[in-house]
C-alpha cells in the first residue's frame, strides 16, 4: 500500500512538473541581429540626451536611502493575471510594465490586452517572445496597446485584427545596458531600484528553477545555476534590503506564490537580465497644479508651449524651488498654458522638455533644457522658446 502511495506521489510530482514546464516559460532571448537593431534604435532615438531624461525623471537622488519599497502599497499595479499554458509571459511582462507606468503618469488603472500583443507582435507567439521587442515596436513604429475588453485573452495565438489601440508610449529605457553595449556590466541593485522607483514595474528575464512550481512564500534563493541562460519574463516591482530580495510579479495567477508574487534573492537566477522599462504618455487633461487661492502674497506664473509640425508628443518637467510640475502636449498645433502659484520673489528653476519628432532618420527624441533664477512680482505668462542647439539633439530653452 505504501509502495502504491509512493508511486502515486511520484506520478503527481512528475505531472505537476510537466504542466509547470508548459505553463511557466515563454521568453526567447534576442538574436544578435535583434540586439544590433535595438542598440542602433536606442542610440538613434535618444542621441546624447538619455542622461538628461534620467535627471528629469529622477524622484530621489540617493536611492540607497530607501531600504524597502513595494509598488502594491501605492496602488500602482493591476490585478495578477494568468498566462495559462501559452508561453506568453513576454506579453504579460510588457503589459504590466506599461500599466504601472500609466498609473504613475495618469493616476488611474487600465487593463491592456496581452492577447493583441500575442496576435500581432512579429516573431513572437505562444512559443515565446521578448518584452523589449514590444517596447521597440511601441517606440519605433508607434504601436498602441488596446483594451483587454476589446481583445480578451484566449490562451492561444490568433490572427491579428489590426485593431487601433489607444494606449501610447512616450519612451523606454534599458536597465541592462549589455543589450546595447556588449562591454557593459550587468545591472547593479541600485540601477534596478532607480528604474522601479522612477518608471514603474521593470520587465526582466529570469531562469526558472524546478522548485518554482511549488513556491508558496518566503525568500527564493539562487538555484545554483552555472549559466547565463534565461527562459521566463517577469516584473520587478519592489525590494527589501532586510530580506536581500526583489519583489517579483509573475503571470501564473494569484493562487501561485504569495498571491501571485515572489521574493527572489538579489542576483538569483539571473534576475535583471534584459531588464527594461517603458513610460506611458501623459493624458493631456492631467491636473497637478497646487490648489492655492491667490492673495496679496501669491502670483501666477504661466508657461506657454505649442506643438509644431513634425512633433508627435511633448512633455515638460518644471522644477521651481522644491516643487516639480509635469505636463504634456499630444497633438500638432496644440497650445497649452500651464499656470502655477508662487510667492512673490526670486525662485530657482529648472526646465527640461522632451519631444518626439519625425525626422529623415525616423522617430527621435529631442531634448531642451533651461535653468536659472526667476524674479516674480506680479502675474506673468512666459512663452517657451527653443533657442539653439547645445550638442547633438539637446537644445537650449528660453522664454519670451
Amino acid at each position: 500500500m505504501k509502495y502504491r502511495q509512493y508511486l502515486c506521489f511520484i506520478f503527481i510530482l512528475f505531472l505537476s512538473t510537466q504542466l509547470f514546464g508548459q505553463h511557466g516559460k515563454g521568453l526567447i532571448p534576442p538574436t544578435a541581429q535583434q540586439e544590433d537593431m535595438l542598440g542602433k534604435q536606442f542610440k538613434s532615438f535618444y542621441g546624447n540626451g538619455y542622461q538628461l531624461l534620467k535627471s528629469a525623471t529622477t524622484r530621489i537622488d540617493n536611492i540607497a536611502s530607501i531600504s524597502k519599497y513595494d509598488m502594491r502599497n501605492e496602488g500602482l499595479l493591476p490585478p495578477i493575471r494568468n498566462q495559462l499554458l501559452c508561453g506568453s509571459c513576454w506579453a504579460f511582462s510588457a503589459v504590466a510594465s506599461y500599466e504601472s507606468s500609466y498609473a504613475i503618469k495618469n493616476g488611474k488603472q487600465i487593463n491592456a490586452s496581452e492577447q493583441d500583443l500575442l496576435n500581432c507582435t512579429e516573431g513572437a507567439s505562444c512559443a515565446g517572445g521578448l518584452p523589449l521587442m514590444v517596447f521597440f515596436d511601441m517606440i519605433e513604429n508607434g504601436k498602441k496597446l488596446v483594451k483587454e475588453s476589446d481583445v480578451p485573452y484566449q490562451n492561444e495565438q490568433q490572427a491579428c485584427s489590426n485593431r487601433q489601440g489607444i494606449y501610447e508610449a512616450a519612451n523606454f529605457g534599458v536597465v541592462d545596458q549589455r543589450i546595447i553595449d556588449p562591454y557593459a556590466d550587468k545591472p547593479s541593485i541600485e540601477d534596478i531600484k532607480d528604474a522601479i522607483y522612477n518608471h514603474g514595474a521593470v520587465s526582466s528575464a529570469v531562469l526558472v528553477g524546478d522548485n518554482w512550481a511549488f513556491y508558496t512564500g518566503g525568500i527564493m534563493k539562487d538555484d545554483g545555476f552555472d549559466t547565463d541562460l534565461v527562459d521566463h519574463a517577469v516584473n520587478i516591482v519592489g525590494w527589501d534590503d532586510t530580506k536581500g530580495a526583489w519583489l517579483i510579479r509573475n503571470s501564473w495567477g494569484d493562487a501561485w506564490g504569495e498571491d501571485g508574487y515572489m521574493w527572489l534573492e538579489y542576483g538569483a537566477n539571473n534576475i535583471g537580465t534584459y531588464a527594461a522599462w517603458i513610460d506611458a504618455k501623459i493624458e493631456p487633461d492631467k491636473k497637478d497644479e497646487p490648489k492655492i487661492i491667490p492673495d496679496a502674497e501669491n502670483v501666477k506664473l504661466g508657461i506657454y508651449a505649442q506643438m509644431k509640425e513634425k512633433q508627435e508628443y511633448e512633455e515638460l518637467y518644471l522644477t521651481i524651488d522644491d516643487n516639480t510640475y509635469h505636463w504634456s502636449l499630444t497633438e500638432v498645433g496644440q497650445k497649452v498654458l500651464k499656470r502655477v502659484y508662487l510667492k512673490k520673489g526670486v525662485h530657482q528653476y529648472k526646465l527640461i522638455a522632451k519631444t518626439v519628432v519625425n525626422t529623415s532618420k525616423g522617430r527621435q527624441m529631442i531634448f531642451g533644457t533651461s535653468s536659472g533664477k526667476l524674479t516674480i512680482t506680479k502675474d506673468k505668462d512666459l512663452k517657451l522658446k527653443w533657442v539653439k542647439k547645445i550638442e547633438g539633439n539637446v537644445f537650449q530653452l528660453g522664454f519670451e
